[in-house]
């Protein structure tokens, strides 16, 4: 069914004038013609008859004009319908992380997502840990990459990613043990938000004399270590890629931390959030 046969034949059943119809349809008056004349086929009905100069509707014409209109608007209606589910599912998803996930992953991480997943238009911000519970509580962002792990029940939670944390020291002396560096530096805590309780303990009752010094950026960690300033016990996800020349990494003995993991957390199980955590399991499997 060609419904610009409709279109047409209603704008002329209005105005009764074929070069009047031509102007506003923005077609030739022969294609006006051309198309009553289909319409009129398609039918097996005269839907207008001509008087001298003039033309006017006959019959069964009067009988079309609101059974084209439904046709008309209940096609428009279902577009509408169409567009609103394109929209929906076009609509942005809010990713929030931490600023170490935004600095070591989501980098590498977007441009893999935005090859798999041209579809689906993102938007990202970072904040601290502590608070993306609440936020994906209340509807701020729909899924958030965060180091910890939510207390909520609520939330959907799943381990995305997972490594080992090891001990990193000045690249000077390679030699020294573990005990050895923790006599000689003072220890870089604070940069992770849940795992450094238990290591200072662990790590004062290893060395009483021990100087901690909280810094919470893990770039800042990094380049105090190369300039020999303390050392620190880091995820060894970020040095995926590289790692400085002025570091050198040791497997702890003495100390045994936990392993660093970056969970995904959401509430609504939408099909942008599906597909998101699917890629973020499918990208941590391929790149790490």
């Amino acid at each position: 069914m060609n419904l610009s046969l409709y279109y047409t034949f209603l704008v002329l059943a209005k105005n009764l004038n074929y070069h009047k119809t031509s102007n506003i349809l923005f077609i030739s008056t022969p294609s006006v013609y051309q198309q009553i004349k289909k319409l009129e086929e398609h039918l097996h009905l005269k839907l207008f008859k001509k008087e001298g100069r003039h033309i006017f509707l006959t019959n069964a014409g009067e009988q079309l004009i609101p059974i084209a209109q439904k046709l008309i608007f209940t096609y428009e209606e279902s577009l509408e319908q169409v567009n609103a589910i394109r929209n929906h599912h076009q609509s942005t998803l809010k990713i929030v992380t931490s600023h170490f996930v935004a600095v070591y992953i989501m980098p590498k991480f977007l441009t893999f997502f935005f090859r798999e997943a041209p579809d689906i238009e993102i938007s990202v911000d970072y904040i601290e840990d502590e608070l993306m519970e609440n936020m994906i509580e209340i509807g701020k962002f729909d899924v958030a990459l965060t180091r910890i792990k939510p207390n909520h029940n609520k939330l959907k939670c799943t381990s995305v990613y997972s490594c080992p944390i090891k001990l990193v020291v000045p690249n000077n002396d390679t030699s020294k043990n573990e005990l050895s560096y923790l006599k000689e530096y003072q220890v870089l805590t604070g940069n992770h938000p849940t795992y450094w309780e238990k290591l200072e303990q662990d790590i004062f009752k290893a060395n009483p004399e021990v100087k901690f010094f909280s810094v919470d950026n893990v770039k800042m960690v990094e380049s105090l270590i190369s300039r020999k300033q303390g050392i620190s016990y880091l995820p060894m996800c970020i040095f995926h890629e590289s790692m400085s020349k002025e570091l050198n990494v040791i497997k702890p003995k003495l100390i045994v931390p936990p392993d660093f993991t970056i969970y995904s957390i959401w509430s609504k199980n939408n099909a942008e959030v599906v597909r998101f955590n699917g890629l973020v399991d499918k990208f941590f499997e391929t790149y790490f």
